[in-house]
């Protein structure tokens, strides 16, 4: 009989065992399923905070772009409308610079950045500065000083590549002007022709179509840069030097109206590769044969072509005997 108590004892107990252990069990699973839920939210957290970090991030750099691009195109336009209309960027202490490659400080001109071969320097400034054009390498082909130069000074202008430059001065003669003897042309205002000197120096009425400068019917100076040149048929003489610095002329047409060519009026040997001589008169080398001669058949740099009319070719080779074999129909 106490063998039964006991055994049935035993099974109780182990029956509330078994249910003790079954509860941790469901404890267990749901603290298991509680933090797996909230390890999942977290983790959902984390995902929609970087999602919201890569929009922003986005969002930023589209308007940090489109904001640079705007500001890139209003400087645009602003340079395209300043630089033209001559407008100046100016700082409390005086000094100024144009936005069109001038460096300009107290209306003196310190320095050109730009590599425009055409040049037109602002109204307003009153001086060049030592070294402003210094650069050798620099090629002008013309230049517009306004009437406010009074001065400029010395390094400026210089070099080979100068040599093709004309200058158009608006204003009487500045100060320390010395670059009028070797450049092409010097033309001046005529209201202030009479101070300027040098036979290089011609007055802005005498140009003619912004090519050649013609005074009482004579070529003076050939200023322009077209590889075919034809001369106005009002000239009747080309005066001495008059394509002192012309390069690269294919063709130069001189027509029947030429009476006299000065002395050596065709620059450099080797820079004009034809002379078409369009009338049946040789027009006559004043004191200038010999330098024609050794100008034409120079070996060193190719010889001219000389081409005339068909009919006058015999004359024209009795005349300019020394360059008859140059002579073509």
């Amino acid at each position: 009989m106490e063998n039964n108590t006991n055994n049935t004892n035993k099974t109780e107990y182990q029956k509330y065992i078994e249910r003790v252990r079954a509860s941790d069990e469901f404890k267990q699973e749901a603290i298991d399923a509680y933090v797996q839920k909230v390890s999942k939210c977290e983790k959902l957290k984390q995902q929609h905070i970087k999602r919201n970090n890569d929009i922003n991030r986005f969002l930023f750099t589209t308007r940090r772009g489109v904001a640079t691009f705007v500001a890139a195109i209003l400087f645009v336009i602003t340079i395209s409308v300043a630089v033209p209309l001559g407008f100046w960027l100016s700082s409390d202490d005086g000094s100024n610079i144009i936005c069109n490659n001038f460096v300009i400080h107290n209306g003196v001109l310190t320095k050109y950045l730009g590599t425009q071969r055409n040049i037109v320097i602002p109204d307003g400034v009153k001086a060049i500065g030592q070294g402003a054009f210094s650069d050798r390498n620099m090629v002008i082909y013309t230049i517009h000083f306004p009437n406010s130069i009074a001065y400029i000074e010395k390094d400026n202008f210089f070099g080979e590549a100068n040599w093709d430059m004309v200058a158009f001065m608006h204003g009487a003669r500045p100060s320390g002007f010395e670059f009028a003897d070797y450049i092409r042309a010097v033309i001046v205002a005529d209201e202030h022709i009479d101070t300027y000197f040098g036979d290089n120096v011609f007055p802005l009425s005498a140009v003619y179509e912004y090519e050649f400068v013609i005074s009482q019917n004579v070529l003076m100076r050939y200023i322009g840069r077209s590889i075919n040149i034809h001369l106005p048929k009002n000239v009747i003489k080309i005066a001495e030097k008059a394509f002192r610095h012309t390069r690269f002329v294919e063709n130069l047409y001189i027509h029947e109206g030429i009476l006299r060519i000065e002395c050596l009026p065709f620059g450099y040997p080797g820079h004009i590769t034809i002379i078409h001589m369009q009338s049946g008169l040789p027009p006559q080398l004043e004191l200038a044969h010999q330098s024609f001669i050794s100008y034409v058949s120079c070996a060193e740099f190719g010889m001219i072509q000389i081409r005339v009319p068909y009919f006058a070719v015999e004359y024209y080779k009795q005349t300019w005997s020394d360059v008859a074999s140059l002579i073509y129909i």
